[in-house]
């Protein structure tokens, strides 16, 4: 019984702290690291995080055009923008010719449905660029009845709290399998 209680003792003595001590932590930045990458990119610079501004812009011109509100939405847009489609569009166009697409494309649906799952604004220093990273699960309802369902990545660049590009890539969601 008495090593058995030595070893309690131990063990609880071991485990407490005096009350007059105190706990540090020091982390270290590897953000001003030198890191040499295994390639080359064609776009490249030093990252930081940018505006949740940029970031409430973005989430908030998605909103509109789901709603269908693409008038509030075009007010996002800068007098000139490009944007690259996942189908392979391109425009590079002013933003009242972008505002008659969105239209036609818009007034083609019955529903849009979108879901965040994630957005994040990162600033390029060394150009001098601010973009918001933005991935949505996108549901649309065609006024002929068909659907679509497409997980899409779009990178905006801003440029004064206005949307000058657009980057979009998907990837559609496959139906459900009936069992």
């Amino acid at each position: 019984m008495l090593p058995a209680a030595l070893l309690l003792t131990l063990f609880f003595a071991c485990n407490d702290k005096p009350a007059d001590e105190t706990t540090t932590t020091t982390t270290t930045s590897t953000t001003d690291e030198k890191v040499v990458m295994p390639m080359e990119m064609s776009y490249s610079g030093k990252i930081e995080i940018g505006s949740n501004a940029n970031m409430v812009k973005v989430m908030q011109w998605n909103k509109w055009m789901g709603e269908g509100n693409v008038d509030s939405a075009a007010s996002l847009l800068a007098d000139s923008v490009s944007i690259d489609l996942s189908d392979g569009t391109s425009f590079n166009t002013t933003a009242d010719s972008i505002k008659k697409v969105l239209l036609g494309w818009r007034s083609a649906m019955k529903t849009i449905d979108i879901k965040y799952i994630a957005a994040m604004p990162i600033n390029n220093i060394d150009k001098k660029h601010e973009w918001v990273l933005s991935w949505t699960d996108e549901s649309y309802t065609y006024n002929d009845g068909k659907q679509e369902h497409l997980i899409i990545h779009e990178d905006y660049r801003m440029e004064n709290g206005k949307i000058r590009q657009v980057l979009q890539y998907a990837r559609k969601v496959p139906e459900p399998k009936l069992k």
